[in-house]
């Protein structure tokens, strides 16, 4: 088959097109993603829940700064279990009242929607005015409670997190 000019153009059009709404899936509402931080998988048991990566403006953690998770969602979860993990999470490393737990629960279900299989949630992390939190781009609500923010983002982040291992992908300390 002889290769026209014109397909080869048309072919390079489409390629580029091709390339740009891939790098457009990430900036949405939710924003740029900023530099690769680190990847991960969660997994229970033998099912894979979620992919998810960390990026930063600079391309490494910390958590005085900016960074954005992602997480890519395999598997279907409900709200209900988003917050309740959430909470649970929150709990094992972080003194809360009985009050103090129902507020933040109270505020999480205001926010989190039941998830389907290959749903995308970003939460954004601004270490001066909380964090925000898209579903498939859409923006779906925002953490003004500094200290609930970092709480939530401490489930993946925090030295003390159950998951030590998706950590340390996260963080890039594992490659």
């Amino acid at each position: 088959m002889k290769f026209r000019p014109i397909r080869i153009i048309h072919f390079c059009t489409f390629a580029a097109i091709m390339v740009c709404a891939g790098g457009s899936n990430a900036s949405s509402d939710s924003g740029e993603p900023g530099v690769l931080v680190g990847q991960g998988t969660l997994s229970v048991l033998f099912w894979d829940i979620y992919d998810a990566r960390l990026y930063s403006d600079s391309g490494f953690y910390r958590p005085d700064q900016g960074f954005r998770l992602v997480i890519d969602y395999r598997r279907a979860v409900s709200a209900d279990d988003i917050v309740s993990h959430s909470i649970d999470e929150i709990e094992r490393v972080t003194l809360l009242s009985k009050d103090k737990v129902e507020d933040w629960r109270s505020v999480l279900a205001g926010i989190f929607k039941d998830v389907q299989p290959s749903d995308r949630l970003v939460g954004v992390f601004d270490p001066e005015t909380g964090a925000s939190f898209y579903l498939n781009d859409d923006w779906i609500g925002s953490l003004s409670d500094l200290i609930l923010a970092r709480a939530f983002f401490d489930i993946w982040l925090s030295e003390t997190t159950s998951r030590p291992e998706l950590r340390a992908n996260l963080l890039g300390l594992s490659q």
